[in-house]
């Protein structure tokens, strides 16, 4: 279709580090890629640095005057995650949120009330309970939800972008350390590893299951059911009482591209039904992802009904394992966020490496801690 553009390839030989750093430096000095397609986990770039400095075109100006693009079609809460400063400068494509699982029967063998942990408070009232009582002879979560792999879904954020400051000084930001600290020196090479989440909860190495994939969640409901357990579900509570999500795969258009409509067209078919609706079910599903896009996302559910729900039988030995109203119900749980994060990696990951496991650890104050890591937020954002 365009037999007169060049296409320069370039092999990394799955050298990811250096791949990386050549695309990170282009885009700071506003070269490279016209269309730039990341994962949350892999990029080593400030997204917010990068916006501040208006490397990315705002993509409102070509979404604005495109009749066939319309923003409502998508989840609203996921892809309002990229606009910043009022322009819209990157377009998420998937997105990954957090669903606690467990039985009835795990947790009346904890004693823990079943009414009280789709809060945060709630959650880790019973949480410090449980630890308080049995020295917590048992992991609480699996280790998806140890190290700096649990802020996430928290919803509390490290820094203000748009008005350069650290917001780690508040009353949320305590709460979740506190709660953190709870399980955080629990033995992460525990028996569960050799199980599935189901096995797990059945045979009391875990207390809550922690997944992001639904197809994850599925089975390990259905396994519970088909074996006389009672299963019970809830998306992970945000400490400020809203359910957060977390961007997965993104793209933007650098603001110095020469072809930004071109682009554009690219970065529409990422996000139309055919790529959206493409084997969400089978391999890219190992990674959590959810489609951005409404009719992919009920495309999806509709995918496990029929898998789980018409074909149960095949899978977990009884037809009742899981119907197609809970399976209806969790896939429009895990669509229904208030929240979205684009989650700072490099910052999160310093945080927690540097300074917080030094108060989780217990070998610093609460109050010296959360110094030093002001200290290092403000310095960075400053920068």
């Amino acid at each position: 279709m365009y037999p007169d553009v060049e296409v320069d390839i370039k092999d990394f030989e799955f050298n990811m580090g250096a791949y990386m750093t050549l695309i990170t430096t282009e885009i700071m000095t506003g070269k490279g890629t016209d269309l730039f397609f990341t994962e949350a986990y892999d990029t080593l770039l400030d997204l917010y640095k990068a916006m501040d400095a208006d490397v990315f075109y705002d993509l409102n100006n070509l979404i604005e005057n495109d009749p066939d693009f319309i923003l409502d079609d998508y989840n609203k809460a996921v892809l309002d995650s990229g606009i910043y400063k009022g322009k819209r400068y990157l377009l998420p494509l998937s997105y990954m949120t957090r669903i606690l699982l467990t039985s009835e029967e795990t947790l009346a063998a904890a004693g823990m009330d079943i009414d009280k942990l789709r809060t945060f408070d709630g959650l880790h009232g019973e949480i410090n309970k449980y630890i308080e009582k049995y020295a917590s002879t048992k992991q609480i979560y699996d280790s998806r939800s140890h190290y700096f792999g649990f802020f996430p879904w928290s919803g509390v954020e490290f820094i203000d972008y748009e008005n350069k400051k650290a917001t780690v000084d508040g009353e949320d930001f305590k709460k979740v350390m506190e709660a953190y600290k709870d399980y955080y020196k629990q033995d992460l090479s525990s028996a569960w590893y050799k199980f599935e989440i189901s096995d797990a909860l059945r045979q009391n190495n875990i207390i809550f299951g922690a997944d992001t994939t639904p197809w994850n969640i599925m089975d390990a409901y259905g396994s519970l059911s088909a074996n006389d357990c009672t299963p019970v579900y809830f998306p992970f509570p945000g400490v400020n009482g809203k359910i957060t999500a977390q961007v997965y795969d993104m793209a933007f258009i650098l603001n110095a591209s020469p072809n930004k409509k071109n682009a554009y067209n690219f970065l529409k078919v990422l996000l139309s039904e055919e790529v959206q609706s493409y084997d969400w079910w089978t391999g890219r599903s190992n990674y959590g992802q959810l489609p951005v896009l409404h009719k992919a996302m009920d495309m999806q559910i509709e995918n496990m009904i029929f898998l789980y729900a018409k074909n149960s039988l095949r899978y977990f030995g009884r037809a009742d394992a899981i119907s197609e109203e809970t399976i209806r119900d969790i896939g429009n749980m895990m669509t229904n966020v208030d929240d979205c994060q684009l989650l700072p990696l490099a910052i999160l990951s310093a945080s927690y490496e540097n300074y917080m496991t030094s108060y989780l650890s217990g070998s610093e104050s609460y109050d010296k801690f959360l110094g030093k890591l002001r200290n290092f937020l403000e310095l960075y954002v400053s920068e």
